[in-house]
């Protein structure tokens, strides 16, 4: 797999994930949804560029699972010892993306996503 810089798609988030996330939060208002907003964007940045391609977080669920643990540690002011203590999670979801990749550009699938399910 190449070493490339990954764009972010502009989309907003999903409703069902800002939920998710408030709840591995424990946050039941509505006050801090634009800062959960940013840090989950932030999150999804993050993660698609360790991967080195953009992943479907709606349909992988390791990845979303990545993002958020990444904003949970990122909300909690402990993001320097994400990576050290998701590396095994980390390693295997980048080695699913690079097979997954790998497999698309074999058969011309469409999407990374689609592979992964």
């Amino acid at each position: 797999m190449e070493n490339k810089k990954v764009e972010v798609a502009t989309k907003e988030l999903s409703p069902f994930l800002l939920e998710e996330i408030k709840h591995a939060l424990a946050i039941t208002w509505n006050e801090e949804n634009r800062e959960i907003t940013r840090l989950a964007e932030r999150s999804i940045y993050a993660i698609n560029d360790l991967v080195g391609t953009e992943v479907d977080i709606e349909t992988n669920l390791g990845a979303r699972e990545m993002v958020i643990q990444r904003v949970r540690y990122d909300y909690n002011n402990a993001l320097d010892e994400f990576e050290t203590n998701y590396k095994r999670q980390l390693s295997r979801l980048i080695l699913q993306v690079a097979i997954a990749e790998r497999k698309r550009a074999e058969n011309g699938t469409e999407t990374v996503s689609k592979d992964l399910q």
